[in-house]
């Protein structure tokens, strides 16, 4: 995430390219930060130059945040495959993970059931045999948790459909937590056969 076009070389960037010599069999980019301070179309102008010589071989998995997925600029900028047209949510399949992609912009009691609905159905068209991977532009457990209002009914419903890892965005720093479960952490764990009944990991990879 980055405040300033003149940033982006020195963050989004820099991590990106590096990541990718340490990582080079890496199968797509996924981001799920801030694209600016505002919808004018040069943060996104500075985003995208920042992907040059990366984004015409590696796919990047683009989510909505502060300023939302419907302005024009995200719009036009992101091509989404099978988005839900209630919510814009979308998924896809990465070996054996299903990844479902919320907008977590829509934010009202009648978006978050579509939320629930949407993945619920996608669980049981692609999930069978697939750790399921949530990807949403907000924090609800790291360093800086956000948008308690749909905190709770999102993480109970991810309890529910057997959902083994939430990247989240919108957190300058990193952080991992215990598999949660009802708001608390699990710490008596089997790390070498973990299972969704454990709980859910909620991973920030850092703005």
């Amino acid at each position: 995430s980055c405040r300033t076009t003149s940033t982006y070389n020195n963050y989004f960037g820099d991590t990106s390219n590096a990541a990718l010599a340490n990582y080079p069999d890496a199968q797509f980019i996924m981001h799920t930060g801030n694209y600016g301070s505002g919808i004018d179309a040069k943060y996104f102008n500075g985003f995208f130059s920042q992907l040059s010589g990366i984004a015409a071989s590696k796919p990047l998995v683009a989510l909505p945040v502060s300023y939302g997925l419907f302005n024009q600029q995200f719009t036009y900028n992101f091509n989404l495959p099978n988005a839900s047209s209630q919510t814009q949510n979308y998924s896809l399949v990465y070996d054996d993970a299903l990844i479902l992609c919320l907008n977590s912009t829509s934010t009202s009691t009648a978006s978050i059931n579509n939320h629930i609905n949407w993945m619920s159905n996608e669980i049981a068209q692609k999930g069978e045999g697939k750790w399921i991977v949530v990807a949403i532009g907000n924090n609800f457990y790291g360093g800086r948790s956000n948008n308690t209002a749909i905190k709770s009914k999102l993480t109970a419903a991810f309890e529910q459909l057997g959902v083994a890892l939430v990247i989240q965005g919108k957190d300058n720093m990193y952080a991992r937590s215990y598999p949660m479960v009802s708001g608390q952490p699990n710490t008596n764990i089997d790390q070498a056969n973990f299972s969704t009944k454990e709980g859910v990991v909620y991973l920030s990879p850092g703005n």
